[in-house]
């Protein structure tokens, strides 16, 4: 999920990684892994309307320095 330049990666609903203070506002998307094979299925991509997501269903942003 990406609201307001913050960006959230969740696996099969458990959050596994997020920034904050992106600014790209659009481009390519990148999927990779670091060291081991992995395989992507169904992957969705959709631009969600405002006001979808809520205090209690977003997840913690790891912030960087």
């Amino acid at each position: 999920m990406a609201v307001d330049g913050v960006v959230k990666l969740s696996v099969n609903g458990k959050f596994v990684n997020g920034v904050s203070k992106a600014s790209v506002k659009k481009g390519y998307i990148c999927l990779e892994s670091e060291g081991k094979e992995i395989h992507f299925r169904n992957i969705k991509i959709m631009e969600l309307p405002p006001g979808i997501t809520s205090a209690e269903n977003r997840a913690p942003v790891v912030r960087s320095n």
